[in-house]
This record gives C-alpha cells, sequence and structure tokens, in this order.
C-alpha cells in the first residue's frame, strides 16, 4: 500500500513508505515528526530535524544564538557582558563588573561627595573639598598669598603684609611713622635708606620746615628717591624723604644733651641741602625765605633749590701747598683756576709738570690744565684762599698708577679714614702715602701708621707704588664733616720750618729717654728741617728738601745724612741722637729702628752752641748749654754795645737749651748775641735781612 516493495503482510509500517525514517518505532504515517526520532523533545511544536534548538522549548529566547538548553544566559542576549558571573536579566547593573557606580557614573569608581556637597576624586578631577576657601568657607572668595589667606571672610587685604621689611630701612616694619607697614612680611622693593652719613638724634626741641616745592636746576625732585636735610654748619639736625608739596622737614634743637650737640638755637638759621638719588650726590640748597630756627617753630617755605655747581674754597699759606681739586668749572686752564690768587701765587708744581705767572699776567709751562685726578704744590707768596665755582666729580674716577710716586687728589669733599675709603687692591701694590708734611706707610700687618690717618678733601697725595695698577676710592659719606682723625700738633715757634715741595719721611718707634711731649727734630747739618712730637708709639719724622726756592735754602738734598735732635719739653735740654737710618731722597719713607741718645750730647762746660738760622728773617734760635745748674742772661746787642733786648735772665738746669728771638720789630742789620754764665761769657754774631 505504501510502494515500498514491501508486502504489506511482512511490512512493519505498511502505510509508511520509509518505514518509520527516524527509527523511532512509530511509522511514518503515524509519527507526528515521521523525521525526529526523539518527536520534538523540546516539546515546543518544532520537530527535532526542522527545529533550531530542538532541546529548547524557549527556542533561544534570548536570540543570542546560543539555544538556551547551552546558553549560561538564556534570558540575557548579551550573556552577561560586565563579566560578573551574574546574567544581564537579573543583574541590576548588567554593565558594571563592581555591580555599583560612584557619584560621577563610574563603575566601581572612588569619587564622593564632599563637605561642599561636591561630586570629588575618583575621576572627576575635583580634589576633595576644594570648593572650601582657606578660611574654612565653601565657595569662599578667601585665597592664600605671600601674605596667607586673604580677602573673603578674612578681613584681609590680599596685600596687607607687603611692604619695606628692612629694619634699616627708612621705612622699616617698625617705622610706622615713616609709613612703614607693621605688617609687612614681604618685600616690594619699597625699601628706601637716608643718605649715607646722614643721621640725626630725637631732641625734646625742635621746629619744621614745610616746602611747598623743590627741585634742582629747575627739576622737581621724584618722591621716595630724593631727600631734604637741614644742617646747622656741618652737623645734620634732620631730614626727611620728597612727599610732593608739603614735605615736612624736623630740624633738632640744642636741649643741652650731650646727644643733640651741635643742633639749633633759638636764632639760627638753617642749611639745607638736597640729596639726588638719581646721581648719589648732595647739593647746596637755597630756600626762597630764610627762617630762623625757634624752638616748636613750623614754617611753610614755598621753594627750595638746588644747584648742581659747588662753591668752595682752599686756605693757601705761604709757601708749598699740597692740594686737589674734588670739582672744577668746565674751564679747567690753569689761569682760569688760579684766577683769584693771581696776587699771590709763585708758581704751580704738578707730577713732572710745572707752570708759572709772569708779571703780565700769562702763565707759562708744561702745565696747562687742572685735572680732577692730581695733585699740586701751589707755592704762595702770602697766605691767600682758592675760590672756585665749579661742577662736582663723579665719585668712581679712575686713577691710574705707574711704578714709583704718583701725585695724585682725593675728588671728595670732607674726609674718610685710611682703612674705610682705599680699596683692597691699594694694600697689594701702595707702601707709603705722603701728604703735606705728614706721611703713612702699611706694616706687615696691613695697619697703617704714621700722622696722615685720613685722607681729606682739597688736599694732594704722593702714592708710592711698587707696580701699576688702577683703583677707585670708596667715596666718604655724602655729607660728612671732616674729620682728620691723627692730630697733627702744631710745631712750636722755635722749631718751625718751611714746608717744601721735596720732602721725605723717617718712621721710628722706639726713641732712647724720650717721654710723651718731647720732639724728635730733624737737621741737615745745623739746619731744621723737620719736627714730630713724640706721642709714646711710631711716628714719622718729616725731612724737607730743597726744592730751589730761597725758603728751603740749606734744606736735604739727594744723599744728605739727616740728624736727629730729642728736646726734652719739661727740661728744655737738648740731646742728640745716633741712628743708622737712610740717606736722604725726595718722597722716600724710611724706618729707624731705634734713635739713641749720643753719648756726644752729654754736654760739658758752658756755652753758646749755635744760632739759627743765621742770616734769619724775623726769628733766629739761640742754642746754649751749661754743665750744671747755672744762673744765665741771654742777651741781644748791636755793633756799638747798645743792649736791644733781654731774652732770658734766671736758673737753668744742667744740659743743652734754647730760645727764639723774635726781631720783627728791628731793623735789617748786625746784632751780638751775649750769652753770660755765672763765670763765663760767650757772643756770637748774627744778622737780620728783611
Amino acid at each position: 500500500a505504501d510502494s515500498d516493495n514491501i508486502c504489506g503482510d511482512v511490512d512493519e509500517c505498511p502505510y509508511d513508505a520509509e518505514n518509520d525514517a527516524d527509527s523511532d518505532n512509530i511509522c511514518g504515517d503515524v509519527d507526528t515528526c515521521p523525521y525526529d526520532a526523539e518527536d520534538d523533545a523540546d516539546n515546543d511544536g518544532l520537530c527535532g530535524d526542522v527545529d533550531t534548538c530542538p532541546y529548547d522549548a524557549e527556542d533561544d529566547a534570548d536570540n543570542d544564538g546560543l539555544c538556551g538548553d547551552v546558553d549560561v544566559c538564556p534570558y540575557d542576549a548579551e550573556n552577561d557582558i560586565d563579566g560578573d558571573d551574574i546574567c544581564g536579566d537579573v543583574d541590576d547593573y548588567p554593565y558594571c563588573f563592581f555591580n555599583f557606580y560612584d557619584c560621577n557614573d563610574d563603575c566601581g569608581g572612588e569619587a564622593f561627595i564632599d563637605d561642599c556637597g561636591v561630586c570629588s576624586e575618583g575621576l572627576t578631577d575635583h580634589p576633595e573639598n576644594s570648593d572650601i576657601d582657606c578660611d574654612g568657607i565653601c565657595f569662599g572668595d578667601a585665597f592664600v598669598n605671600d601674605c596667607g589667606c586673604v580677602e573673603g571672610t578674612t578681613g584681609l587685604e590680599d596685600d596687607f603684609c607687603v611692604g619695606c621689611t628692612d629694619q634699616n630701612a627708612w621705612n622699616c616694619p617698625d617705622c610706622d611713622t615713616h609709613e612703614g607697614n607693621p605688617d609687612a612680611t614681604v618685600d616690594d622693593g619699597s625699601c628706601i635708606y637716608p643718605p649715607e652719613g646722614w643721621s640725626f638724634n630725637q631732641s625734646t626741641t625742635q621746629a619744621f620746615y614745610y616746602f611747598l616745592d623743590a627741585g634742582i636746576d629747575g627739576q622737581t625732585l621724584i618722591e621716595d628717591e630724593d631727600w631734604i636735610g637741614v644742617f646747622n654748619g656741618d652737623v645734620c639736625a634732620g631730614f626727611w624723604p620728597w612727599k610732593g608739596a608739603y614735605t615736612t622737614i624736623p630740624a633738632m634743637g640744642n636741649d643741652g644733651a650731650e646727644y643733640s650737640e651741635g643742633y639749633f638755637n633759638p636764632g639760627d638759621y638753617p642749611d639745607f641741602r638736597i640729596y639726588k638719588g638719581s646721581d648719589d650726590r648732595v647739593y647746596n640748597a637755597d630756600p626762597s625765605e630764610n627762617v630762623a630756627w625757634v624752638n616748636y617753630g613750623q614754617s611753610i617755605i614755598d621753594y627750595l633749590t638746588g644747584f648742581s655747581t659747588i662753591s668752595y674754597a682752599i686756605d693757601l699759606h705761604y709757601g708749598a701747598n699740597l692740594v686737589s681739586f674734588p670739582a672744577l668749572p668746565e674751564d679747567n686752564s690753569i689761569g682760569n683756576i688760579m684766577t683769584s690768587i693771581e696776587e699771590t701765587v709763585g708758581g704751580v708744581i704738578g707730577e713732572g709738570v710745572a707752570a708759572n705767572l709772569l708779571p703780565n699776567g700769562q702763565w707759562v709751562g708744561s702745565l696747562d690744565e687742572v685735572s680732577l685726578k692730581s695733585g699740586y704744590w701751589i707755592k704762595q707768596s702770602s697766605a691767600d684762599s682758592l675760590e672756585l665755582t665749579a661742577n662736582p666729580s663723579d665719585d668712581d674716577l679712575l686713577f691710574e698708577l705707574h711704578y714709583g710716586a704718583n701725585l695724585i687728589s682725593y675728588p671728595f669733599f670732607g674726609s674718610a679714614p685710611l682703612a674705610e675709603t682705599l680699596p683692597e687692591v691699594v694694600y697689594d701694590y701702595v707702601s707709603g702715602i705722603i701728604g703735606e708734611g705728614v706721611a703713612a706707610t702699611l706694616l706687615p700687618n696691613g695697619q697703617w701708621v704714621g700722622s696722615l690717618d685720613n685722607l681729606e678733601g682739597t688736599k694732594g697725595y704722593w702714592f708710592v707704588s711698587n707696580s701699576a695698577f688702577d683703583f677707585t676710592y670708596n667715596p666718604p659719606s655724602p655729607s660728612a664733616a671732616r674729620d682728620l682723625g691723627v692730630e697733627v700738633v702744631e710745631v712750636p715757634d722755635e722749631f718751625k720750618y718751611t714746608q717744601s715741595t721735596k720732602q721725605s719721611f723717617y718712621f721710628v718707634e722706639s726713641i732712647e729717654s724720650a717721654e710723651e711731649g718731647d720732639w724728635v727734630l730733624a737737621y741737615n747739618g745745623n739746619q731744621i728741617v723737620g719736627a714730630r712730637i713724640w706721642n709714646g708709639g711710631m711716628i714719622d719724622i718729616p725731612a724737607m728738601g730743597d726744592d730751589g726756592d730761597l725758603s728751603t735754602s740749606g734744606y736735604c738734598k739727594s744723599g744728605d745724612k739727616v740728624e736727629f735732635k730729642l728736646f726734652k719739653s719739661l727740661t728744655g735740654q737738648m740731646h742728640d741722637l745716633y741712628s743708622d737710618s737712610d740717606p736722604w731722597s725726595d718722597l722716600s719713607i724710611s724706618f729707624i729702628d731705634n734713635l739713641a741718645l749720643d753719648a756726644r750730647s752729654i754736654v760739658e762746660g758752658f756755652g753758646l752752641e749755635s744760632v739759627y738760622p743765621n742770616p734769619f728773617n724775623p726769628s733766629t734760635t739761640i742754642e746754649f748749654y751749661a754743665e750744671h745748674d747755672s744762673d744765665v742772661n741771654v742777651s741781644i746787642y748791636d755793633l756799638n754795645g747798645r743792649l736791644i733786648e733781654t731774652l732770658l735772665s734766671s736758673r737753668i738746669n744742667t744740659g743743652s737749651h734754647n730760645i727764639q728771638w723774635d726781631a720783627s720789630n728791628h731793623s735789617s742789620g748786625i746784632y751780638i748775641v751775649q750769652v753770660q754764665f755765672e763765670d763765663s761769657m760767650h757772643s756770637s754774631k748774627i744778622m737780620l735781612i728783611k
């Protein structure tokens, strides 16, 4: 019946031509799934031979291509995409392995809500509590700078700590009266400093000067850069930085205390000076009205005028004056510079150059112009004052010294100690410095010794160098009063000598029998050529040379042997001293280990030793000696035997003595000096030439 070529009587499936094709023992004619031996194993109504998922009744419910019978997540089409072993259909965070999100929606993130309610940290790029300002306020405006936490709710401005922090400055943090900021901890470069050398003490008496305007050569001063100082002579009594109109200058008075010495007394007129910061220079200044100082006075002055030119004078004595010029006019010709002393100047000598004034008023010689860097000998026929109005020099002049003696200037007003004004390089090359009748030499320990302790403006100096070198002075305080340091005691009249343009110095530290106040005298033969008082330490004894002037005739020449004497101030005795000293040469500095008493100076007998100078004008010194205490009479007679003057009539001690005769009131001529002892009489002719 099924045409399968098997008779029905023997065909197990007579009606199934395929005879149970799926071998499930169910003939195909009655088999629901004739080709599915499992007959729709998953009971999904789809026979296995045509069922994509024969064992998945839901036939891949999640449509992921995996039948449910083999699908780990039969209802998760993405099959646990986050890999957390939780199928997506039951996973609260199907796409987050860590099964949680932070406040920034980052799976497993570390972000969190900070104290200001802001999601912070993690992947937010927002630091925790970064919205809290330095004063602890969320979203506040306070911030931190060099002053700390400022602005916002702090009550502090952002620059409250900015200002001058230097306690040495005029406007230091503690100087609130000088506009200092007491809270200053951050320096803003606003520190200002008074001119070097300007200082004053607060006095119980004071006055104030208000200036409406001030300037130099018509240019108004610059605030906090330029200064106005008030001086009583050379004593600074107050100052203030320029602050514009009504700048107030305090002027301290002398209240009797030591700290106010030199300050103003009622009726004194103040001197004003302007310090110009841009060129670091002090200028003299004139007020539009001169108002005398009065205690607690308050004076308003319209204008203070400073001038860039300086007027000054150099006092000159008879003979040789060693000078320099701290300021020169544009016309620095020798004729213009010497105009004020044309009637008294005999000549000017520089280093290797000279100039002389002819009777016709013309200057001749190799010295044509005066230099700020050079020193000069000015030879005077009488005392005078050289007056100049000039432009101030620069403080940084470069001095180029050569080997040997250099005649240079000190181009400043005022003075300064050697140790302060000389730079270190000078110590390496300069062995000695010689001024007019004074000198200093450098000891191996780096200390200067001698009568020259300070360099002084308007003075010239010989620098003796062992090699060529350059240097620049350290300038003195801008307005310091002249401080001459070591005082050179004036030579007594009986030991006076003429300052020569040629001079040398002998340094000695030990003198036999010398006591402080005794005089050490230098002689060339019988001619006194130098003197220095003994101070108990190292002294420099000058010895003048013959420079061709009549007043230095008989003074030392190169190679001469200088002899020394000791004058005992208390007894009036004169003793010869012995030394193994170097021969004299111009500008030399020599050391003598010891000056010993010469046994030959021990007097024997009575006598008149010498009269010098002779001839003389107007005075001469008479030396005599006595071997024991004796009465003595020293008198002057003319050639007719008439008594002119008795110089001494008294009892003297043993030893050498001298006395001076001043013949200013007598006429030229020959006189007789007579020294009468108890048992002898001695005389000598002398000549007065006027």
